[in-house]
């Protein structure tokens, strides 16, 4: 992982037992406002979902934030 907040969120997935892929591969293209042309790479694919997934780093002390 690269964060904790990835680790928990791949944690709370397994006690979910949501199926995940942590993405090292699949990229979207998108333009930054300069009007270069960037990749995007998110951080978990959820295959049952078909949806990926991005982590911020911000961590969260209680169960509801």
């Amino acid at each position: 992982m690269d964060s904790g907040a990835e680790r928990k969120f791949a944690e709370l997935l397994d006690s979910k037992n949501i199926k995940w892929v942590k993405n090292t591969k699949q990229f979207f293209n998108y333009r930054d406002l300069s009007g270069k042309m960037r990749k995007y790479y998110p951080d978990f694919y959820l295959p049952d979902y078909d949806y990926w997934v991005e982590i911020k780093g911000l961590f969260y002390q209680n169960e509801n934030d």
